[in-house]
């Protein structure tokens, strides 16, 4: 079903559900729990979406999906960490040019050393960009291969204590007649409990945290050499720096030759320079955005991190499972954060290859989709 072909309206309700239960884009039921949680019936559209776990594949798929997304908050959190010193670079940037349009803009003949001032601090930050985007790249070819071991051992890793404390309550619930909701939660119980201790020997030896530090390192380093070199468009991300960072200088030096000839109060111009840089504030001072782009540097900058870290971030998680025979695919999933109809609803709840995933993954700038991983039945003791 391609979920193009109806347009959706993404309530907070739907993104609670998905985010729960993510195979549901791809049950039988998914335009019921779609009118369901849009008309506020949220625990009818949850339990409808539950009757399609009665699958044990489709169960597990969100079971991960969910130990996935529990990782991927530090990814968030690297993100908003990157967008304050983004701020920081720009603030700096803007601090000094400003400073020489206070001190030199009252006259036209200082036009040409405001602009050498303006193409020196371009040239500055420029490369503070190249560094702080190069960090985030290396961090999240990290982040990938940490979380996806720790969302795996999550799932497969003994726990006595707890099956200990659970086994009575999972018992009770299978021995009496007791409601729906008790025996569902007594069957999670048994899945997990399940994967905990009937997993095939390769399956246990195979689901570490970590890989061997030279490993881990050797492989890190060649996602992150593969990303910096080309993005979805073909370019460098470097390029794509010099790109926004070139237009910024050009529009600012149009501000600047504007208001001098204007007359404009040096404070005038150097007000104009700061709503330019500052996030999201460009659209009303008669700069134009090349296709695709913001005309804010600040947009450009975190649409290329956000779209690059992703993607860094799925080769590497893609990566992890790729030498594992346990691990049948990876299912693409939508970000809690999803909320419009695009290419990613297309293909949603879809199982492909490791391969095939960090091919697909980001669909277009600012895609936070991931991938969940789809342990082969055979290693739990299950047939197909």
């Amino acid at each position: 079903m391609n979920l193009l072909e109806s347009t959706i309206r993404w309530t907070d309700n739907l993104k609670r559900v998905v985010q729960d239960y993510p195979s549901c884009v791809r049950s039988s039921n998914w335009k019921e729990i779609v009118r369901l949680a849009n008309s506020g019936q949220l625990e009818a559209a949850k339990t409808l979406a539950v009757k399609g776990e009665v699958n044990p594949d489709v169960y597990r798929r969100n079971v991960m999906a969910r130990r996935m997304r529990i990782e991927r908050v530090a990814l968030f959190q690297r993100i908003m960490r990157g967008e304050q010193a983004l701020r920081g670079i720009l603030g700096l940037f803007t601090e000094k040019v400003t400073g020489a349009v206070h001190d030199k803009a009252h006259s036209p003949s200082n036009a040409k050393r405001l602009y050498e001032v303006l193409h020196t601090e371009s040239v500055y930050m420029r490369q503070s960009m190249r560094v702080w985007f190069n960090a985030l790249i290396r961090d999240s070819a990290r982040m990938g291969f940490k979380h996806a071991g720790e969302a795996v051992t999550a799932m497969v890793k003994p726990a006595h204590e707890a099956w200990r404390d659970k086994s009575p309550i999972i018992f009770k619930c299978l021995m009496k007649n007791v409601d729906q909701e008790a025996v569902w939660l007594a069957e999670k119980l048994l899945f997990e409990a399940k994967l905990s201790y009937s997993l095939n020997v390769g399956l246990t030896k195979g689901a570490k945290a970590k890989y061997k530090a030279n490993v881990a390192a050797d492989r890190t380093a060649k996602i992150y050499t593969a990303i910096t070199k080309n993005n979805m468009e073909g370019l460098k991300p470097s390029d794509k720096i010099w790109d926004l960072t070139t237009q910024a200088e050009k529009d600012l030096k149009s501000i600047i030759a504007n208001g001098i000839g204007n007359g404009d109060n040096p404070a005038v111009i150097a007000r104009k320079i700061q709503k330019y840089v500052a996030p999201g504030k460009a659209s009303d001072l008669g700069v134009s955005a090349a296709r695709g782009l913001y005309r804010s540097p600040y947009r450009n900058a975190m649409r290329l991190a956000r779209t690059e870290m992703n993607r860094t971030y799925a080769k590497a998680t893609a990566q992890f499972g790729k030498d594992k025979a346990w691990i049948k695919g990876m299912m693409i999933t939508l970000s809690p954060q999803h909320d419009e109809d695009d290419l990613c609803n297309s293909y949603a709840g879809q199982v492909v290859s490791s391969d095939k995933f960090a091919e697909l993954v980001p669909f277009h700038p600012h895609c936070m989709c991931y991938g969940t991983y789809v342990i082969d039945p055979k290693y739990l003791g299950e047939e197909e």
